[in-house]
């Protein structure tokens, strides 16, 4: 059994020049399968020439699963599949903004919703459309009966895809759930 498992990583260059790596922590085999455990995403920054990364916090209570993570205007999104706490291993695929001091201080990930999802999902694209809207596209496990991970990860998917317009994400309608993390 495994004590700690980084698995997938998404890299983005900041405006700043340094590189932010969000790192889906897949803990020990109880966190693996997300009904119990830990839900983390760790945040780790280097700098150039980008020899090693520092890890100084995580995202505690969410875990970013195939992350694809884009910048509009000045604002970083993420498109992941996000785990529903439970014994039957829900997810979806979610869009999440990460705030906060984007030069590599303390940030802060919100949650905006959920596209139509079930089942196994995920692994998003993105495509900018002119300088309000994108276009991701993302598969699913059919909605109906809201089948759990294991079922859709057996299954069949099918290619979704939606046109977002971020502009009516405004941030003074930031969402509730708000998770801050600092530095040390």
């Amino acid at each position: 059994m495994s004590a700690d498992t980084p698995l997938e990583t998404e890299l983005i260059f900041m405006p700043s020049g340094r590189l932010l790596a969000l790192v889906r922590m897949d803990g020990n085999d109880v966190d693996l399968f997300g009904f119990q455990g830990r839900l983390r995403t760790k945040i780790c920054w280097a700098s150039p020439p980008y020899a090693a990364f520092q890890c100084p916090a995580e995202f505690d209570g969410v875990r970013l699963d195939g992350p694809v993570a884009f910048f509009w205007r000045d604002r970083l999104f993420v498109i992941a599949r996000k785990h529903l706490r439970g014994p039957e291993v829900r997810k979806r695929t979610a869009v999440y903004e990460i705030t906060g001091q984007l030069d590599g201080g303390p940030l802060a990930i919100a949650e905006w919703g959920e596209l139509p999802s079930a089942g196994d999902t995920s692994y998003a694209g993105v495509a900018p459309l002119g300088r309000r809207k994108i276009l991701t596209t993302w598969y699913s496990s059919p909605l109906e009966g809201d089948p759990s991970w294991f079922v859709g990860f057996l299954g069949q998917t099918d290619i979704w895809q939606a046109t977002i317009s971020l502009a009516r994400l405004r941030v003074e309608r930031r969402p509730p759930s708000v998770r801050q993390v600092d530095t040390p």
